[in-house]
């Protein structure tokens, strides 16, 4: 028992170092020697004992990063003690944002490189938690909006959160030429900003709709 304990403590701290190094640097960038040097100075040939290849740590650290993350900040039993949609959708957004976009995300700068240099490792990985999110966020959304909004408006409230929490935002502001002027904001600001954004467009959406004769289309 103890050496199987021993051998599941050197894999985990493999695999964080090897998320911290891809995050920093990226897939192709990554050599063992910087996972070795992250790790303190572990033997080598442990990282190949391990896994069978870069592209299986790769996939294997990120799935560590996020379950990590999500162990961190855990929504489901949150989500439990919610009284309302909008309190879920609140709170959804601010655990998102906690385990993707603080400064030393793994799993933030992991898939900023990803978008940034495609290898298609992460793809069906990323997939599923972007579906997963897109499932929870409709069930969210179809509360908050009722049946007289149109499900394709529905859904682009969903895309519209979506991107706000799951694109990078170092990909974002790595894209902005204006970065010597983009002003610092800390985490809670981004909460704070996207949860007031998301709400506002979701109750003017849902306004607009209460407005329209569901029959015909045309504002009463």
């Amino acid at each position: 028992m103890p050496r199987r304990k021993d051998g599941e403590e050197t894999r985990n701290k493999i695999l964080k170092a090897a998320a911290v190094m891809f995050a920093r640097n990226g897939f192709k960038n990554t050599t063992n020697a910087d996972i070795v040097n992250q790790c303190g100075g572990i033997n080598a040939a442990l990282i190949n004992y391990y896994f069978s290849d870069k592209a299986t740590l790769y996939q294997q650290a990120w799935e560590y990063a996020y379950s990590e993350a999500v162990r961190e900040f855990p929504l489901r039993e949150k989500l439990q003690k919610c009284h309302s949609p909008e309190e879920k959708l609140l709170t959804v957004i601010e655990t998102s944002l906690c385990r993707n976009a603080t400064s030393d995300s793994v799993v933030n700068g992991m898939i900023h490189h990803e978008i940034s240099a495609m290898t298609g490792i992460l793809t069906d990985l990323y997939a599923r938690t972007f579906f997963d999110m897109q499932r929870l966020l409709r069930s969210i959304v179809d509360e908050i909006l009722g049946n007289r909004v149109p499900a394709i408006e529905k859904d682009l409230s969903v895309y519209s959160i979506l991107s706000m929490l799951l694109i990078p935002i170092r990909k974002i502001r790595s894209m902005d030429h204006r970065k010597s002027e983009s002003p610092d904001f800390d985490l809670s600001q981004r909460i704070r900003h996207v949860q007031q954004f998301a709400l506002g467009g979701l109750e003017k959406l849902k306004q607009q709709y209460e407005k329209t004769d569901p029959c015909s289309g045309i504002l009463k």
